[in-house]
């Protein structure tokens, strides 16, 4: 029997591995968010259908209602984006699978504003989606009222 378990441990460890090799070599730390939304881009590509695209930037809801801007958005390829450059997409809520905020660290002073972003943008795009946070660093005080799992 597989051992998903180890097999997703790996994957951890392959995000956290290249996350350092990275910044090595990164001084500028504004760019620091950025690159690492790039390598969990690039894992989520290696692992997703060939029907789902990985991309950053906004959904736009019936009412004509935009997001904030989504770190990470999965979404069908079948339904073209409405405005589509390089790694940034504007997007029917109907074409979005899945959303992801990315942090670089996520403690407990922060986690409210991030889930509650994360709320906003899934909400306004809909239950059908994946809604996640992603964070490379987690620390919490408290996790009594806290569900989380780290691999």
């Amino acid at each position: 029997m597989p051992n998903y378990i180890a097999y997703r441990k790996s994957i951890s460890s392959e995000l956290m591995s290249i996350k350092n090799r990275v910044r090595d070599f990164i001084t500028h730390w504004s760019e620091d968010g950025r690159y690492k939304e790039i390598i969990l881009k690039d894992v989520l590509k290696k692992h997703l259908p060939k029907t789902a695209c990985v991309s950053a930037g906004f959904a736009v809801s019936d009412s004509n209602n935009i997001s904030s801007q989504i770190d990470i958005i999965i979404y069908k390829n079948s339904i073209p984006p409405l405005f589509c450059i390089e790694d940034f997409v504007i997007l029917i809520k109907e074409s979005v699978l899945g959303i992801i905020e990315v942090k670089t660290k996520i403690n407990n002073s922060d986690f409210s504003n991030v889930l509650e972003k994360a709320h906003k943008n899934g909400k306004l795009i809909g239950n059908h989606i994946f809604n996640g946070v992603f964070g490379y660093e987690v620390e919490f005080n408290d996790t009594a009222d806290i569900d989380y799992l780290v691999l």
